[in-house]
């Protein structure tokens, strides 16, 4: 709320406005004692100049513009009645306030001996009352105006009431004479014929008054003729109502005679588009256009107006440029200029409508945040489906399809060791302990089993009833990496002699060999020397068998040495030498 200081002065004098007393203002012909009367009504307003000057704490005067103002008159200066008020949409410039009381239709009809104006500004009551001096008793005196240039009525003589000569002080005696410019005014004597003695006169012929006529008229009923204007004559009364039955005929009160509504009334020359203003300097109603109307009203032009004071409801405007994004608008004349002003280009800023996009905002949710759901495309339509159901559709169905999490799994994945528990007699891998001699294999179709060593290789057991050969797989085949085999009683195959590699030297020295293929061998077959057989072919087999890996062998048999373990064997013909040979015995470190 605001805090305003209001310095305030009454204009030291109240109008009196209370209506005159009907008064006769008596005059006299020249020719004669006849003498009229006319009635002077006239009504001055009852007004009391107002002038104030208004500030805002210590920060001066308050800012330019249109305040209301709220006038109230009290018998006291706290509480009290209040007998008049009266409100006032006031300019204010450099925060002097003036207004004129009683203006606005409420006249100041009775005044207690002590009142107290009190003012509201925009709906802040300024305290204390003032107290009203007694300048404005004036306002009881109803003659007090008129007395000014005149004499008081008892200092008069009675001729200045009268106007009679009769009542003049010490007036000499003239009966005995006669004026001479008057002669002519009397008969001769040989004309006395044509005269009447004065004592056969009447009273009024003497005079001269109307009271001393006979049988006059009474003229209670009849006007003077200076106000028959504002009659009708009879024959036209038909056309007129009386005063008292007038609101019968038009259902309300006569309008009294109002200064401001006749201010209103004679404004002429009305321009389309003009306003009635009430000016509170000149204290009258004027019609104000273009740019006065709006200075009075406080808009100015609408090119400059401030944004934060215009409120367009409706309508539209022309002729003007467009209005800026700062200003409140969107600084183009069309739709998608507007959109690129404002970061909302289509495609670009914001998505495009698009049907899918639409259907999918359309689609209803559980509403129940402990349901997961998910959007799967049926081909033509999208539907919300659970997560379970969602999982189904795209084929990772948890524990079917996917490995369900696992605390344990997500551990060895992060790095953490397998307990022994896990693995042997545990719930991975080994999960039951195996028979001597077995070992822990995969038949590629689960995550392993015992099995007995003869299942993938059968070996010589030195001093055994019977014998078995030890079974390689190897890779056979002529391309790379591949070792060419030979069924019995074959011959090598028509080869170059770098894909003869890895071929066993009996195949090579088998004396069904054609002359055409030992040809083709030149250069790598057997060259005898006297430490060995040599040449290219031979020194493979050596290097072969010394140094070479083992990935292409997948079966040797008719072997009576044992392989070396530097040659892939294990250098023992039982599984207990193997195992002692490989290091490999069974031990439990748990």
């Amino acid at each position: 709320m605001k805090n305003y200081i209001l310095a305030f002065m009454l204009v030291p004098f109240l109008l009196f406005g209370q209506k005159f007393k009907n008064s006769e203002l008596i005059t006299q012909d020249k020719e004669g004692d006849n003498k009229s009367r006319s009635i002077a009504v006239e009504t001055v307003p009852r007004l009391l100049s107002y002038q104030g000057f208004l500030t805002v704490g210590g920060a001066g005067p308050v800012s330019d513009g249109q305040y209301t103002v709220n006038f109230r008159l009290f018998d006291q200066e706290e509480d009290g009645n209040e007998f008049w008020n009266e409100t006032h949409l006031l300019t204010v410039s450099d925060g002097l306030v003036s207004a004129l009381l009683g203006s606005n239709g409420f006249p100041i009809e009775t005044v207690p001996m002590n009142s107290y104006l009190e003012i509201e500004i925009d709906g802040n009551t300024l305290s204390p009352r003032q107290q009203i001096t007694s300048v404005m008793y004036a306002i009881k005196s109803d003659t007090t105006y008129f007395a000014k240039g005149y004499t008081k009525t008892a200092d008069l003589s009675q001729v200045a009431m009268s106007g009679e000569y009769s009542d003049l002080l010490n007036s000499p005696d003239l009966t005995p004479f006669a004026t001479k410019d008057s002669l002519g005014y009397y008969a001769t004597l040989d004309s006395l014929d044509s005269y009447t003695l004065t004592s056969e006169l009447s009273v009024v012929a003497f005079s001269g008054e109307y009271e001393d006529i006979l049988n006059t008229p009474d003229l209670a009923n009849y006007a003077v003729t200076d106000t028959l204007s504002y009659y009708a004559t009879l024959d036209s009364l038909g056309y007129y109502v009386t005063e008292d039955s007038l609101s019968q005929y038009i259902g309300s009160t006569i309008q009294p005679y109002d200064t401001e509504l006749y201010q209103i009334a004679e404004l002429r020359d009305l321009i389309q588009g003009h306003l009635m203003v009430y000016d509170g300097t000149e204290l009258s109603w004027t019609a104000l256009g273009g740019a006065d109307a709006r200075a009075t009203l406080g808009l100015g032009d609408m090119a400059v107006q401030e944004s934060d004071s215009v409120l367009i409801t409706g309508g539209s405007i022309s002729g003007i440029e467009d209005i800026t994004v700062s200003d409140g608008g969107t600084g183009a004349s069309t739709s998608e200029g507007a959109r690129d002003s404002l970061g909302l280009k289509i495609g670009e800023d914001v998505q495009a409508f698009d049907s899918d996009l639409q259907t999918i905002a359309t689609q209803n949710h559980s509403e129940n945040p402990n349901v997961k759901q998910m959007l799967i495309s049926r081909g033509y339509y999208w539907e919300a489906r659970s997560a379970d159901s969602a999982r189904i559709d795209l084929g990772l169905k948890i524990g079917q399809d996917v490995q369900a999490w696992s605390q344990d799994l997500q551990d060895y994945a992060d790095g953490q060791d397998i307990p022994a528990d896990k693995i042997q007699y545990g719930e991975y891998f080994i999960n039951q302990p195996g028979q001597q001699g077995q070992i822990w294999a995969s038949d590629a179709n689960e995550a392993g089993h015992w099995s007995n060593l003869g299942e993938y290789l059968t070996y010589e057991v030195s001093g055994a009833d019977s014998a078995t050969s030890i079974e390689f797989n190897v890779d056979v085949g002529t391309g790379p990496n591949q070792v060419i085999a030979l069924d019995v009683n074959q011959k090598l195959p028509a080869v170059n002699a770098s894909k003869l590699q890895g071929i066993t030297a009996d195949q090579i020295n088998d004396s069904t060999v054609s002359n055409s293929e030992f040809n083709m061998l030149s250069g790598v077959r057997t060259i005898p020397g006297e430490d060995g057989p040599g040449g290219l072919l031979q020194d493979q087999l050596d290097n072969k068998a010394q140094k070479g890996n083992n990935d292409d062998i997948i079966s040797i048999t008719g072997l009576t040495t044992m392989l070396a373990i530097n040659q892939g064997g294990t250098g023992a013909s039982t599984a207990e030498d193997a195992r002692i040979n490989l290091d490999a015995q069974q031990q439990n470190v748990h």
